[in-house]
């Protein structure tokens, strides 16, 4: 006859260092991915305000080839988005004027102002903050465009020469970008770092309209 003896199994859980060890480690992970997180949504809104500025570009190069007796008439050389004060519209608003039987009352003069007006503050819009919608100021932070001839006779005078015709013009978009380093945009958090430093980015476009 087999005898069984009964062995006693001794139970053993985590220990307390264990616990501990795995929750660092699990912290560490997450920290890790909430960091690729902020990292991509920094990176997503990079990309959304380059493409705003190439878009703003591409619809005043556009308007500039619509109106080419105005820019034979360096109604559009010179032009600085943020010089528009965005609370005073135009005299005359061209694009209210396509029905009206005077087209003398919008030249190529006053539809250039249109124009850069448009660009530079949107559209009117009443539930949009500021009233308005779209344009350089609205949709860029620190939004800035300037308008250039590269082939006038004195570049960078304080008064815009004429530009001759087939000339060259150059559409220079600024704006700022929230980083949290300004010296070497690294993701890295850095005791020293501001976190509401800036950087200033730019894209330049030259036309021949």
């Amino acid at each position: 006859m087999k005898t069984f003896v009964a062995q006693s199994v001794e139970g053993r859980g985590f220990s307390l260092i264990e616990v501990l060890i795995a929750v660092a480690v699990l912290a560490i992970g997450l920290l890790a991915v909430a960091a690729l997180q902020i990292q991509g949504v920094r990176q997503n809104f990079d990309s959304y305000a380059r493409s705003q500025a190439v878009m703003l570009a591409n619809d005043y190069i556009e308007r500039m080839y619509a109106n080419r007796p105005g820019v034979l008439n360096n109604d559009y050389t010179g032009f600085d988005s943020a010089a528009v004060v965005c609370g005073t519209a135009p005299t005359t608003i061209c694009g209210t004027q396509s029905d009206v039987p005077t087209p003398a009352l919008c030249d190529t003069a006053a539809l250039a102002q249109y124009d850069q007006y448009i660009v530079a503050c949107g559209y009117a819009a009443a539930s949009a903050p500021g009233g308005r919608v779209g344009g350089v100021q609205n949709l860029l932070l620190n939004g800035r465009m300037r308008v250039d001839c590269l082939d006038a006779t004195t570049p960078g005078a304080a008064v815009p020469p004429p530009c001759p015709a087939g000339a060259r013009y150059r559409v220079v978009m600024t704006w700022s970008e929230q980083i949290k380093n300004a010296s070497n945009r690294s993701s890295v958090v850095n005791p020293d770092d501001n976190p509401n430093d800036v950087i200033t980015q730019d894209l330049a476009l030259t036309i021949q309209p």
